[in-house]
């Protein structure tokens, strides 16, 4: 990775912590952590598809736009079907993040050097951000211009990467692609990417790749500010 690759997520991670703080790094798999009530609904049915607002920006710390950029970062590569969510209080700000639960449908890929990773079947809660956007007394669907939104009953592509919260080992959702006839679409790919070859594909980019190689009680920041920087 060049510098300015490495120069342009760290500002990325800097400006989210400020942002949010560590406990909402980019989107956080968590067990038990109780989500603060909103104080707005979302929109449900087939108006809230209909006004998904595309934002800016959001937490990325990377852009899993091609097979090179998942072997660099992630850990695990899952279908899932969100199945619950939870929009957290913003206190005020115009985007509000949610807390989604997802049921684990297939496994796709999974790095040799993976400290967490998830099972066909398991269920975990992960942090959203942006999920809504606040609207005239409703939340409004949103999502991070370059990624897909995670929609319930709807299956999706995620990439999560290893990360440590409140000290604890946790995943951290890095990036959420739709999933249609069996492919995602990565903006650095040409075309779309049939699932079935995906994990080929990512093993055979891990082999040409500088991977952020992840350390157990190491938080995402941590693995990004350690990791060597080409001059």
């Amino acid at each position: 990775m060049i510098r300015r690759e490495v120069d342009h997520a760290r500002c990325r991670a800097g400006a989210m912590l400020l942002a949010l703080g560590c406990a909402l790094l980019a989107g956080c798999a968590s067990g038990g952590e109780e989500p603060t009530p909103p104080v707005t609904t979302p929109s449900t049915g087939a108006s809230a598809a209909a006004t998904l607002v595309v934002v800016g920006s959001g937490t990325t710390i990377a852009h899993l736009d091609s097979q090179d950029e998942i072997a660099r970062w992630a850990s695990q590569v899952l279908v899932v079907t969100p199945r619950s969510e939870e929009p957290r209080d913003s206190g005020g700000a115009p985007e509000v993040g949610r807390d989604v639960t997802v049921e684990v449908d297939e496994v796709i890929w999974t790095a040799a050097d993976a400290i967490t990773s998830l099972g066909e079947g398991q269920r975990s809660t992960f942090y959203e951000y942006p999920a809504y956007v606040q609207g005239e007394g409703d939340l409004v669907p949103a999502v991070e211009e370059g990624r897909s939104r995670l929609e319930l009953g709807q299956p999706g592509v995620v990439f999560l990467a290893d990360d440590v919260v409140d000290d604890e080992q946790a995943f951290t959702l890095l990036h959420v692609s739709a999933l249609e006839e069996g492919q995602v679409s990565l903006a650095g790919a040409a075309g779309r990417v049939d699932i079935s070859h995906l994990a080929q594909q990512v093993d055979a980019a891990a082999l040409r790749v500088d991977r952020l190689t992840p350390h157990p009680g190491e938080s995402l920041v941590q693995r990004l500010e350690r990791y060597p920087v080409e001059e």
